[in-house]
């Protein structure tokens, strides 16, 4: 079976707005989500690995392709 795309890659950083100044403004990715998750949610049990309360998450979209919500 061959690779058709991409879903997604999620990378954890020290500091959001230096990465996003990065990703941003200088690879020209475009912010498609910004905002706090919570940890009540379910779902996403990996996300609180550190056991902090809610961790920011920004989803970024680089391209003209197509794009598929998560599941």
């Amino acid at each position: 079976m061959d690779a058709t795309g991409i879903s997604h890659i999620a990378l954890c950083v020290r500091d959001m707005d230096k990465s996003l100044e990065f990703y941003r403004d200088i690879l020209g990715m475009r912010v498609t989500a910004d905002g706090p998750t919570d940890p009540t949610e379910g779902g996403r049990a990996h996300n609180y690995a550190h056991r902090r309360t809610a961790r920011r998450r920004v989803s970024l979209s680089y391209g003209e392709g197509r794009t598929t919500p998560s599941l």
